[in-house]
């Protein structure tokens, strides 16, 4: 089909939201990769899964779907989601950019 699987696996119609409002990301799973502890994290913007903990995450078990994160725990800033394989840090789609002011 000639899309890029990692810019399509993992995606926000919301780069910019209000701190404390809610941000939804929706996934994907690549063929061949669904599994009932794929998941996507956020982290600080710059870090990379597994070498920080994520800061909010959420299990993504579905072939596809949306996934919903309160932001009032984080501060204003710019942070990335990862969607990540099986319960680890191998990536299947991101970092999807998004920034809490």
């Amino acid at each position: 089909i000639g899309r890029k699987a990692n810019q399509q696996a993992l995606s926000t119609s919301t780069p910019r939201v209000t701190r404390g409002s809610s941000i939804s990301f929706h996934y994907v799973a690549p063929a061949g990769k669904l599994d009932g502890q794929n998941w996507v994290g956020l982290y600080p913007a710059g870090k990379t899964p597994g070498s920080v903990n994520s800061l909010l995450w959420s299990y993504c078990g579905a072939a596809s779907g949306d996934v919903a994160f309160a932001t009032s725990n984080l501060a204003a800033g710019n942070y990335a989601a990862w969607y990540l394989y099986q319960n680890g840090y191998a990536v299947l789609a991101g970092p999807v950019n998004f920034t809490v002011v």
